[in-house]
């Protein structure tokens, strides 16, 4: 009777450690240990040996599927129409490179079979590949994965989770660019210039009624979207960050894209004054109902607010202000060393000194020359020391 073993039996069943060149391939259903032998140079194959992981004794290859061989590739897409193939467990050896002779594209990518790196024109030998290799994503492909039929190919996880949020990403970006084009056209349609505000038809207040009901729907599901953009580019730029590295240069492009693509759709989004749309349509609805004149003030919101929205699209706008707060139909304008406030009745005051604007004046002058002559022309230049006539 064999003696029985006096190691407590959660030691019996821990593997061996093992070694940076030995692969655990637990994904089949009884786990073996795919150790690496590599050879000494690209222009030989390397070669693996399968072992048990309870006591890592060698197991016969006639036993194994190719999946217990470690024949599990995981790939990603690559640069220029191409995936990046990587075997998970061992290395490759006969049985890998078979299926890759006479594939034209195929390069064996680092780090390579043998002690050192080969030089390029040997990066198509698939004796040189030791785990990863890349493919031309088309014919070629293809052929692989017929001759290779018996091995398992999967997308990598990584990349496949970044490209699905990728992916849904760049689908909120298209519904919020399409919907704020929508809202564009009510504005076109509805506002000042649009044909449902200036034609006589009886039917404008109609039209109009039916604008503002659709601008109301289309502006909440537009801040709906907007929060939608905020969340997916958010949880897209987290995935990216944690993966770092590890992710391929194809998704992570792909990535910066899409991160592009939802930047432009939120600042699209967030640019549109829906509440000035929507009082414009409503004075057209006024207007065409005879509640008020087609010359009466449209409703706007105060100086000070018009002008910070605009200032946002114009910079030339920035030397505008509002004199003070209970000074809010006035209007401010700074130059250099000048300040005009300008009054709802048009008059007009100027604070400091209007010489300072002679060098902005000369200056404008000599890039513009006028082709007749006025009295600005007579003025004293102090740098060329003329004197007055």
């Amino acid at each position: 009777m064999p003696e029985a073993s006096t190691q407590p039996e959660s030691e019996q069943h821990n593997p061996p450690a093992l070694t940076h060149n030995q692969y655990l391939n637990s994904e089949v259903d009884e786990p073996v240990v795919v150790e690496w032998i590599p050879a000494s140079t690209p222009a030989r194959y390397g070669r693996n040996r399968w072992l048990d992981p309870t006591d890592m004794a060698e197991l016969e290859p006639s036993d194994l599927s190719p999946e217990d061989k470690g024949h599990i590739y995981s790939y990603w897409p690559g640069p220029n129409e191409t995936y990046i193939v990587q075997r998970l467990y061992g290395g490759c050896d006969a049985e890998t490179g078979k299926p890759l002779q006479g594939l034209t594209s195929m390069r064996a990518q680092p780090p390579f079979c043998g002690a050192t790196e080969p030089p390029r024109a040997m990066w198509r030998m698939p004796s040189a590949v030791f785990q990863t290799f890349r493919i031309n994503a088309g014919e070629d492909w293809d052929l692989l994965r017929r001759r290779f039929a018996t091995a398992k190919f999967r997308l990598s996880p990584l990349s496949e989770s970044v490209v699905h949020l990728a992916d849904e990403a760049a689908l909120v970006a298209g519904d919020a660019a399409a919907l704020t084009r929508r809202i564009r056209e009510l504005d076109a349609v509805g506002g000042p210039n649009g044909s449902a505000w200036n034609n006589d038809s009886e039917d404008n207040a109609d039209v109009l009624t039916r604008l503002c009901g659709d601008l109301v729907l289309e502006a909440a599901d537009l801040r709906e979207m907007i929060m939608r953009l905020y969340r997916v580019r958010a949880t897209l730029t987290r995935a990216q960050a944690d993966a770092g590295a590890l992710l391929d240069p194809q998704t992570s492009t792909m990535c910066q894209r899409v991160l592009a693509e939802t930047h432009e759709a939120v600042l699209a989004a967030e640019s549109l004054d829906v509440a000035r749309i929507r009082r414009t349509i409503e004075h057209g609805y006024n207007v065409a109902t005879g509640a008020v004149t087609a010359v009466a003030r449209l409703a706007t919101d105060p100086l000070v607010s018009e002008l910070v929205r605009l200032q946002r699209a114009y910079p030339a706008l920035n030397c505008l202000s509002i004199p003070s707060f209970d000074r809010q139909d006035e209007l401010r304008i700074r130059l250099a060393g000048v300040e005009i406030d300008v009054r709802a009745d048009g008059t007009f005051t100027v604070t400091g000194d209007p010489n300072s604007l002679t060098e902005q004046r000369t200056l404008v002058h000599r890039n513009a020359p006028s082709a007749r002559a006025s009295r600005l022309d007579m003025l004293d230049d102090p740098e060329d020391g003329d004197t007055p006539v």
